[in-house]
């Protein structure tokens, strides 16, 4: 006969993580995503974090590589002399890789897309390098959460992972035992599986990306550049594009923070098929 004891707490433990993970996700989310204090007020900032690119200030606000992040970094990297860009009627055309790039001081991830970009030439179109930034996109936001890692704005929480992942596979031996007795083999493996799999879904919520001190300070500063860009400079920067034809230092961050209307339409073509795949 069965015992109530045992089979309720079998139901518990099945339904327990589809009610609990979603919970403790959304936790994650408000606590993570907020500016750095609760309340604090943010000050608009004049210039962009010292040592933060704005690829990187685009993964920090997302918590991914997105599209537009990824057509802020082709245009930094045009800025500083590693990349030539070609337009054809208002649209990039091809890429080339600049014969500056190697001298250049260019962060791991940096030199990771110029190396994919141009793996067979130095010259690639539109077509190649979206196809390059599909393929690769996964590679490059490992590569930049590492710099951001090694920046210290993201926490080492490694640790703590590990052992709550220890946790809930002797969790899953003692409970599986139990319930063994009381309900039988296959209900003692099903509550097992139950509790590793909330250990692994833990385990890897924790290595999502969490924001230092430090972090979040950066953080607070790019929301203010954002205020800032998006109040202020927003207006100039578009008419320079269109009016001037110049880029300025501050488009690629109006690229990150949707204010850059004229090149993100130019590069629209590079990064459409990139952005199928995420979004």
């Amino acid at each position: 006969m069965t015992d109530p004891f045992a089979f309720t707490m079998l139901i518990v433990l099945l339904v327990a993580p589809f009610v609990a993970l979603p919970v403790a996700y959304l936790a994650w989310l408000r606590h993570m995503n907020r500016p750095p204090k609760a309340g604090q007020a943010i000050v608009p900032q004049y210039e962009p974090p010292q040592d933060i690119g704005p690829a990187e200030a685009g993964v920090l606000l997302e918590k991914a590589l997105h599209p537009q992040a990824c057509a802020a970094l082709l245009v930094d990297l045009y800025l500083r002399g590693a990349l030539e860009i070609t337009e054809v009627g208002g649209r990039i055309e091809s890429l080339r890789r600049a014969p500056a790039a190697d001298s250049l001081k260019l962060a791991p991830y940096e030199r990771y897309l110029l190396d994919r970009l141009f793996e067979n030439s130095l010259s690639v179109d539109a077509k190649a390098a979206a196809a390059a930034l599909t393929k690769y996109r996964s590679q490059l936001q490992t590569l930049l959460q590492r710099t951001l890692r090694e920046k210290g704005l993201f926490a080492d929480r490694w640790l703590l992972a590990l052992m709550i992942m220890i946790a809930a596979i002797i969790a899953a031996l003692m409970l599986g035992s139990t319930i063994w007795t009381g309900l039988g083999p296959f209900a003692g493996i099903a509550v097992a599986a139950v509790v590793v799999l909330m250990g692994q879904l833990t385990y890897f919520a924790l290595i999502q990306p969490a924001l230092s001190d430090r972090g979040r300070k950066i953080m607070s500063d790019i929301y203010g550049f954002k205020m800032y860009l998006g109040a202020v400079e927003g207006d100039r920067i578009k008419w320079e594009e269109q009016e001037e034809k110049r880029v300025s230092r501050f488009t690629p961050f109006a690229i990150v923070f949707d204010i850059s209307v004229t090149w993100s339409n130019k590069l629209q073509g590079l990064t459409k098929a990139l952005m199928e795949n995420i979004l």
